[in-house]
This record gives structure tokens, C-alpha cells and sequence, in this order.
């Protein structure tokens, strides 16, 4: 599934606007690339924001085509999320 068919599908989601600013960053992860909750997020100018990083990552409609299970904690592992460890 191309990234401008994903990005469609997060547009007709209904998600708000940091949740949508969120999935989009991971969107722009690079194939098989894992990032830290605050590291990447700096982009949404918010870096404190790792709760409600997490959160918008558990709304994703699209968990196998927007990897957030490759956002991870500081200690390297992956955080506990909707779809398993």
C-alpha cells in the first residue's frame, strides 16, 4: 500500500490534528528504521509529549500499513501497545 493511499485513509479516520501530525510522522520513517517516542516527535515541535505520542499511536486505523510498533522506549524496546509486545 503506497504512502498516498495510507495518507488518504488517515484523512477520512477522523482524527484530530496532533494525532494526524503524529501518524504522519511515522509515515515518514524509512523502511525498517525504529525511532524513540521523543526523538521523532520533535518534529511536532512537542517533544515532552511522549504520552500523547503514545496515545495517538494507539489510534491508528491502519496498524500494519503505519508502523508504530517501530516507535520505541529510551531503553531501546518496544513499549507495551494495542496489538501485542
Amino acid at each position: 500500500m503506497g504512502v498516498g493511499i495510507r495518507r488518504m485513509i488517515l484523512r477520512m479516520s477522523g482524527l484530530g490534528g496532533f494525532d494526524m501530525l503524529v501518524l504522519e510522522a511515522v509515515l515518514r520513517l524509512r523502511f525498517g528504521e525504529t525511532v524513540t517516542y521523543r526523538g521523532r516527535f520533535r518534529i511536532a515541535n512537542n517533544p515532552g509529549a511522549c504520552r500523547a505520542v503514545g496515545n495517538a499511536l494507539n489510534r491508528n486505523p491502519l496498524p500494519i500499513a503505519i508502523p508504530c510498533h517501530r516507535i520505541i522506549n529510551a531503553g531501546g524496546k518496544p513499549e507495551n501497545y494495542k496489538y501485542g509486545r
